[in-house]
């Protein structure tokens, strides 16, 4: 029997038998899993809503690494691959990785993953949550595979270190939050900048609603109407709509509230700046306006949380 037969052989009994099951324990790897009640608490701030790593790691040359879900992960499933070769198997369809590809698991869909043991590979790998994951991952009941361009790899890699050493120091609120900068931008890098993610939507326009996300964040502190992002893009209001309910779970304009509520829970934190001027500086010319909408998306009144969040 050659080498290249028994290693198959290996693989098919590995991937036959659940005793050979291995999630966890190579050499050198990197593993990080958040508690769970301590997540529900710190998700009670807002800027945490949108998206936060629960758990995150590394699984270096993981040779007969196989993990089952039945029933799915709580939680979207990232994988970057950056050596050897695998599969990823999810209901009515089955896809081998490689190296310089990165495939999401959405939550709650069921699935099956393995390392090829002639070619096991190396991945980096986050779970997150949040209602803005769908902004940066296709929204899909299967997973899909995006290949990274090779000068991309090294960045990821990078972000993904920054990641486990801000995990390393502490899981309080702004070690979480930085946490979920670096993996915002670890999905940004891999989902929205690659091309082949544009227009994944059917009829298209995905990529105008990303550019029409991007003139929100940067312009929350003015007036921002549905006829503004009309004009901005090549859409109709009725299509906007459509593609941002698709895209990010939220209508527009109340996409548009979460992000300055997300804004002013920083301003409530780092500045001394009355409620008032807060409301103000992202984006509502009414104090009682801005109150209300905070307290609905946060269950708290600004006073109260820059109250709890400097206890």
């Amino acid at each position: 029997m050659d080498n290249v037969t028994k290693t198959w052989i290996e693989f098919a009994y590995m991937l036959s038998s659940k005793r050979a099951e291995k999630r966890d324990g190579f050499p050198q790897e990197t593993l990080y899993v958040l508690p769970r009640n301590h997540l529900r608490r710190v998700r009670a701030n807002p800027a945490l809503h949108g998206l936060t790593v629960t758990d995150a790691g590394k699984f270096p040359r993981a040779r007969l690494h196989l993990r089952r879900r039945e029933n799915g992960c709580d939680e979207h499933v990232f994988m970057l691959y950056v050596h050897g070769a695998g599969f990823v198997s999810v209901p009515d369809v089955e896809v081998e990785v490689h190296s310089g590809e990165a495939i999401t698991v959405p939550a709650g869909v069921p699935h099956e993953y393995g390392s090829r043991p002639d070619n096991p590979w190396t991945i980096y790998w986050m779970h997150v949550t949040g209602d803005f994951v769908p902004v940066y991952v296709p929204r899909s009941d299967t997973a899909r595979t995006v290949s990274v361009p090779e000068a991309k790899i090294s960045f990821l890699v990078s972000l993904f270190e920054n990641l486990f050493s801000v995990l390393s120091r502490g899981t309080s609120e702004p070690y979480l939050l930085t946490a979920t900068s670096a993996a915002e931008l670890i999905l940004g890098t891999v989902y929205l900048d690659n091309q082949g993610q544009a227009g994944v939507i059917a009829g298209g326009g995905a990529q105008e609603i990303e550019n029409l996300i991007s003139f929100i964040q940067d312009h929350l502190s003015e007036r921002i109407t549905l006829d503004i992002l009309k004009s901005r893009s090549h859409l109709s209001v009725s299509r906007i709509s459509q593609l941002f309910r698709e895209m990010t779970g939220h209508a527009p304009i109340e996409f548009i509230q979460h992000q300055r509520v997300q804004r002013a829970c920083y301003y409530l934190d780092a500045t001394n700046d009355s409620v008032g001027q807060i409301a103000s500086t992202v984006g509502f010319e009414d104090q009682f306006y801005f109150s209300r909408v905070f307290r609905r998306v946060t269950g708290v009144s600004p006073r109260e949380y820059r109250k709890r969040i400097r206890n």
